[in-house]
Order: structure tokens, then sequence, then C-alpha cells
């Protein structure tokens, strides 16, 4: 390679290698010899680099690096290469690249999954991880491969709880929910279903037993966006993908609880009657709740905080009032 300046025949003797014996072991011990020997990875990572410039298909990469995992059972080092590589290079693009260029030529992304799984079990962190999600979101400006991904890691493994450990771990590195929020925000206008979040915030608060941390989610999103209604429409789902609001009553309830104000879930009920024009549903909300606690008096807490809050009991009155009208029955209330 330094020699002639082109690793464009070293490229071809390696693929050359693995058509005639069909096997791919010997190279990556070529690879792995490499870097033990020099103490560097990164002219390595300059043959990948410039195996793709030069053929201009990541496909064969990709069957290395899988061949690789198959072969020794560890992808231990693989993710080492991809980490050295980012260190060596500065820019996560071309990684992200090949991982796109994975799915595309594989039409799988299961097994980019796994190394991400394994990459959280080898090294007990999943920042890095977010970090290489991070970048891909920034370097393409488009989030829906993302969201593909994490779909597809659900679909994969049938356990959303290790999706869930990674945003929990992205909000725990970076100290900004934002991020994860306009990742959440993006799904739902990619796949035009909210059904999928809804069942990730539900697994959350089944896995961690605190809905805490999804509150703050929520109230991080209001804070970010200056809009409700989206959050609005995650709830309107939860309860239409679930058919029980009983969940999304504790998820209140619990929000109460934890920051000590309900002025914000006020205004998440008076948001959602100016974004819908109809209350209805908020009234069926509060319904449900007294049928699922047996207790009316929580929901009269709420409507006194409400009043002690706004200093203005008219909005209290249209919600009875729409109460009246929707169910033709003033004695629930």
């Amino acid at each position: 390679m330094k020699t002639t300046g082109n690793a464009g025949e070293v490229i071809d003797l390696f693929r050359c290698y693995m058509k005639t014996t069909g096997n791919v072991g010997e190279v990556i011990d070529l690879f792995r010899c490499y870097m033990k020997t020099t103490g560097n990875v990164g002219e390595v990572i300059d043959l990948f680099r410039c195996y793709t410039k030069t053929t201009g298909n990541v496909g064969d990469v990709i069957y290395l690096f899988r061949c690789y995992t198959k072969t020794t059972g560890n992808v231990g080092e693989v993710i080492d290469l991809f980490r050295c590589y980012m260190k060596t290079t500065g820019n996560v693009g071309e990684v992200i690249d090949l991982f796109r260029c994975y799915m595309k030529t594989t039409g799988n992304a299961g097994e980019v999954i796994d190394l991400f799984r394994c990459y959280m079990k080898t090294t007990g962190n999943a920042g890095e991880v977010i970090d290489l999600f991070r970048c891909y979101m920034k370097t393409t400006g488009n989030v829906g491969e993302v969201i593909d991904l994490f779909r597809c890691y659900m679909k994969t493994t049938g356990n959303v709880g290790e999706v869930i450990d990674t945003v929990r771990c992205y909000m725990k590195t970076t100290g900004n929910v934002g991020e994860v929020i306009d990742l959440f925000r993006c799904y739902m206008k990619t796949t035009g279903n909210a059904g999928e979040v809804i069942d990730l915030f539900r697994c959350y608060m089944k896995t961690t037993g605190n809905v805490g941390e999804v509150i703050d989610l929520f109230r991080c999103y209001m804070k970010t966006t200056g809009n409700v209604g989206e959050v609005i429409d995650t709830v309107r789902c939860y309860m239409k993908t679930t058919g029980n609001v009983g969940e999304v009553i504790d998820l209140f309830r619990c929000y109460m609880k934890t920051t000590g104000n309900v002025g914000e879930v006020i205004d998440l009920f008076r948001c959602y009657m100016k974004t819908t024009g109809n209350a209805g549903e908020v009234i069926d909300l509060f319904r449900c709740y007294m049928k699922t606690t047996g207790n009316a008096g929580e929901v009269i807490d709420l409507f006194r905080c409400y009043m002690k809050t706004m200093g203005n009991v008219g909005e209290v009155i249209d919600l009875f009032r729409c109460y009246m009208k929707t169910t033709g029955n003033i004695f629930p209330v």
C-alpha cells in the first residue's frame, strides 16, 4: 500500500482469497495480527475506506464483518474496529454509511442490531452507541432510518427493554432529553402511527417500575417544542391502542406526585381542548379515572387546583358543561 499508493490491488487480493478458499477467517486473522503487530488500526481502517471507494460497494466489507463474528463468536473486536475508526478519522459518517449500506444490501437490519446489542453487553455502556445514533441524525439530517433501526430491534428481539435502556442511557449521557423527543416525534411522523411509541413508553414503565422518567420525557417535550398537541395525540393513541385509560391516569397521577405541581397537567388538558376543539375525551379520561380508582376525590382536587393555579373558574365550568352535553348525565360528576 505504501509502495504503490493504491490499496485497490490489496483489496482485490483479499477478495480473491475469499472466493478461492471460501473462508474469510484467515483474512480476519490477518487483520487481527496486523493490529497487534503494529499497534495501530488506522491503516486497516484506511483499507476498508479505500475498498468502499474503489468498488463502490460496501457489501463485501459487511460480509467480512459478518464472517468475523460467526468465526470468532465475539463482536467485541469489530466494535473496537468501529470505535478506532471514529477516533482516527474524527468522522462517524462513513461508519453510518456502512450500517446504512448493510441494511440495504442484506434487507435485514437484525445483524446490525445484534452488533449494537453485543456492544452494550461487552462494554456495559450504551453511551457510545448513543453517540453513533446522535451523529447519524446530524450527518444525514434524517432520523427515519434510526427509527427503523429501533423498530427492527423490537421486532427481532421481541423485547423493548434494551431499547429503553439505550434511550435512558442517552438521557443520562447527554443530560438532554430533547433529541430523544425529536426521535419519537420523527417516528410518529414517519410511520403515521404512534402506537409503537406508546408501547415503548408502556414497556419502559413496566421495566423500570418508575413512571417518573417518562413524565420528564413528556415535560421536556412540551418545553422543547412549545406544543402539547403531539403529546396529546400520543395519549389519545395510547387509549385507542390499549383500550385502557388506567395507565394514562397513573401517568398523570405519578406526574403530580413527582413534580408536586398540578399546573402543567392542567395546561395539558387545557391545550387538548384548544387543539381538538372537543373536551369530550378529557371528560372520558376523568370519567374513566373515577371508575378505575373508585374515588373521584383526586379528580376534584385536580379541578380545585386548577382554579387556584389559573385564578379562573370559567374553564372548569366549561368542562363540567361539556361533560353534561357529552354524557347527558350530571350525576357522575
